[in-house]
């Protein structure tokens, strides 16, 4: 939807060849995302605390990773290490290149979306594996009545 909005009120150019890279990165993102949220739904000890979690986590990466602002020619190369080590860098530049009317599948980066399932991967068997129905301490909470569980 975005992109439709941006191609008709802002001119931005979408090319009719890198369409298969935007909708395969696109796919391999969400995926990788969704698997993350997961995470730290099983890890997160409320709503509220997940919330939290992804936004101190989610933001500051962003900002390093070039999604809110470009960043300068030679960052930090601790700002770079970070932004390499994180999934959403190799989201946006793969995402963003497909942009550029010099582009073509020959210049696609597949390392980039290897990392991004391979990040995908281990956040959802982690979440399988974490994620719980009942809180810890074993009580489930039943209408107005509690329950202790035996552990």
């Amino acid at each position: 939807i975005m992109l439709g909005v941006g191609a008709l009120f802002f001119d931005v150019q979408i090319y009719a060849d890198r369409i298969p890279i935007l909708v395969l990165t696109f796919f391999v993102g969400v995926g990788t995302f969704a698997a993350l949220g997961l995470l730290v739904a099983a890890v997160a000890p409320s709503g509220p605390a997940a919330t939290a979690i992804a936004n101190a986590t989610l933001l500051p990466v962003a900002f390093i990773s070039g999604v809110f602002v470009i960043l300068p020619e030679d960052p930090p190369a601790l700002l770079t290490a970070i932004a390499n080590f994180f999934p959403l860098k190799h989201f946006v530049d793969p995402f963003v290149a497909a942009f550029s009317p010099q582009a073509t599948w020959a210049d696609f980066n597949w390392a980039d979306l290897a990392y991004l399932v391979l990040w995908g991967a281990v956040a959802l068997v982690l979440a399988i594996r974490l994620f719980r129905w009942e809180p810890a301490g074993g009580t489930v909470r039943r209408g107005r009545a509690r329950a202790t569980a035996d552990t």
